[in-house]
């Protein structure tokens, strides 16, 4: 049993957890996201700090998605920061994120589905930045308007 002052959103359990580790994240309404590491001394690790309530996350081995109003952040475990940001709609149109649920699905170490209101966004993380300095870049869009 784990207690937690603050209203908790989401929770991501590590991909190998029970097998290797006991180790989770969680987030929530007070806009942090934690890493729980249990080991002799279990301790917490702040990973973000006042991104706006942590709607959603998801673990993949490497990279740690999550969502909060302002879109989709990208956590990179072996760098040890987050590595890019992904707006899910255009500036006039960010009140949907408020609207409408954000889902997050992985579907491989690299590619991630991004779901809110009627659109689908699908990234992919990819190691060196692109001629904008992108670190992710959109493969496909779906938009059912």
């Amino acid at each position: 049993q784990y207690d937690y002052d603050k209203q908790v959103y989401t929770i991501a359990l590590h991909p190998r957890f029970g097998e290797e580790n006991q180790d989770f994240i969680f987030g929530g309404r007070d806009g942090k996201l934690i890493q729980r590491e249990k080991s002799l001394f279990n301790r917490n690790c702040e990973l973000v700090v006042d991104e706006g309530e942590i709607l959603n996350c998801k673990w993949n081995g490497r990279y740690l998605a999550w969502a909060n109003s302002t879109g989709v952040r990208i956590y990179d475990f072996k760098k040890k920061s987050p590595t890019a940001k992904v707006a899910l709609f255009p500036p006039q149109q960010a009140q949907l994120t408020k609207m409408y649920p954000i889902s997050l699905c992985w579907r491989n170490k690299t590619d991630i589905f991004i779901g809110c209101g009627n659109r689908i966004l699908i990234y992919r993380i990819s190691e060196a930045t692109d001629e904008n300095n992108r670190l992710v870049k959109i493969v496909h869009l779906i938009d059912d308007d």
